[in-house]
């Protein structure tokens, strides 16, 4: 059995599944209204598909792996968040819109954008050559900014190269990310729906852009996704 197309990586799945269970949770009684077939019986095997592909994703040794270097991609963002604030203040005038969208880049946790607009904004900073020799600091914090854009770079393809290894994507991964998909697809669907015209406000949390922000924004220890 080959996986169907999904929106996220495949170890993002249980995290995203997790995610639209709190809303079902919340919102049970209104889609109980609405179809019947969304009880507690449905609650219950959606917990389990969730769990099932927790236990064969995130819990294994390759899962942990992509665990680990996505924790480390997020701290050393962090990292280069501080170093273009310490860079700003020594350059306020040098390439003020590219500090500006490395700064929205880190906030949203896009990698790639990231990258992307810090290599852009390295090549923009002119540090007068007396500066330097005046204070070395500038320098070494130039060097350490661009350092940290190719360590980055390195954990991204190390990264990308576990979530293409075809190692871990076993035919059982597959049946239960699949099941897991289709369920995930129907609460999607539904509570689109029910939302769309009562409780807008509600709407996104149903929506997969969304579910990629929060991704995103935040990530869920693998010990926290057991069943509410």
């Amino acid at each position: 059995m080959e996986a169907i197309t999904y929106p996220f990586h495949f170890d993002e799945m249980p995290i995203a599944g997790k995610f639209l269970l709190d809303s079902y949770v919340r919102d049970q009684e209104l889609f109980l209204k609405k179809y019947p077939v969304f009880d507690d019986v449905f609650k219950s095997k959606f917990i389990k598909k969730i769990n099932r592909c927790r236990e064969l994703i995130c819990c294994c040794a390759e899962g942990q792996k992509i665990q680990i270097i996505r924790d480390r991609i997020y701290r050393k963002m962090e990292s280069l968040r501080v170093l273009t604030m310490d860079l700003k203040e020594c350059f306020p005038y040098t390439a003020p819109e590219a500090f500006e969208k490395l700064t929205i880049a880190n906030d949203s946790k896009d990698l790639l954008e990231v990258l992307e607009t810090g290599k852009n904004l390295y090549l923009k900073i002119e540090i007068p050559k007396k500066i330097l020799q005046a204070d070395d600091n500038f320098s070494s914090l130039l060097d350490e900014f661009h350092a940290l854009l190719e360590i980055l770079e390195l954990d991204r393809l190390e990264l990308n190269r576990l979530l293409n290894s075809r190692g871990i994507l076993t035919q059982d991964i597959f049946r239960n990310l699949n099941h897991l998909w289709a369920t995930m697809q129907d609460i999607m669907e539904i509570g689109k729906e029910i939302h769309e015209d009562i409780r807008p406000n509600f709407y996104s949390d149903y929506c997969i852009e969304h579910l990629k922000q929060r991704l995103r924004l935040f990530r869920v220890p693998v010990a926290d996704l057991s069943a509410v």
